[in-house]
């Protein structure tokens, strides 16, 4: 899947005005354990990317009021909690892209 697809998906979703319901349900498909432990890294990498790239466009409001905090939370901490280097790194990944949202001048 090409790196531009996860952009193109979120400028579509974005303009039906549907980003923060779609980031709800890629954030709970990024978060669950199905995903971390029964897929292949190049889907792991996707919806990591999609994920991200969905977080870029919600502001700080609609991110707090959204309940993806905790999603995102527990989520990372599955990630971090992988036997697997590269698959830690995706949730690094985004904690990054969540905490640019909760602290912009970090």
């Amino acid at each position: 899947i090409p790196d531009t697809t996860a952009k193109v998906l979120t400028k579509l979703i974005n303009t039906k005005g549907r980003l923060v319901g779609s980031a709800n349900r890629v954030a709970n498909i990024w978060a669950s354990r199905a995903l971390i432990h029964g897929s292949d890294f190049a889907r792991q990498t996707f919806m990591t990317k999609w994920l991200c790239e969905m977080l870029t466009y919600l502001s700080k409001d609609q991110f707090e009021k959204s309940g993806l905090m905790m999603i995102l939370v527990n989520g990372v901490q599955l990630y971090l909690e992988a036997a697997v280097t590269r698959v830690r790194h995706l949730g690094m990944k985004v904690a990054e892209s969540f905490s640019r949202i909760t602290d912009p001048k970090n």
